[in-house]
């Protein structure tokens, strides 16, 4: 009986503060939780690479539009002779958010050449505008 005593003071004195430190520790070590660990952090690591490029490629496909658009844009106005104010200030909008994208120069001298144009009236859109004749 005094052996079966001393088992339970022995069992109750225990300090569970310190055996749950000592599991985790012992779990922590273990090489398979860490090579679970590296498998998660490469598979983000990857994801990532993979946003950055889709992102990349949809900076790269945004100015491409852009800059058709402002091409397309411009020759049609050269084409006809003439721009009115509203569409002015819708081409220097979309050409300011291709240049702020990256977009190169190249289109400069053609929004030049546009903009350049006799200006005519059209009081339906021009009150949307931000540009104002002279």
């Amino acid at each position: 009986m005094f052996g079966l005593l001393l088992a339970e003071e022995t069992i109750t004195n225990i300090n569970w503060v310190d055996v749950l430190l000592t599991v985790i520790c012992a779990v922590l070590s273990s090489t398979g939780v860490w090579s679970l660990i590296q498998q998660k952090q490469k598979q983000a690591v990857e994801q990532l690479t993979k946003d950055q490029e889709e992102t990349k490629n949809i900076k790269e496909l945004i100015i491409a539009l852009a800059k058709q658009q402002v091409q397309h844009a411009c020759c049609m106005y050269i084409a006809r002779g003439d721009i009115t104010n509203y569409e002015a200030d819708a081409l220097l909008s979309i050409y300011d958010y291709y240049k702020s994208l990256g977009g190169n120069g190249s289109t400069e001298a053609l929004i030049d050449q546009t903009l350049a144009l006799p200006r005519v009236t059209d009081a339906r859109m021009d009150k949307f505008t931000t540009i104002k004749n002279d």
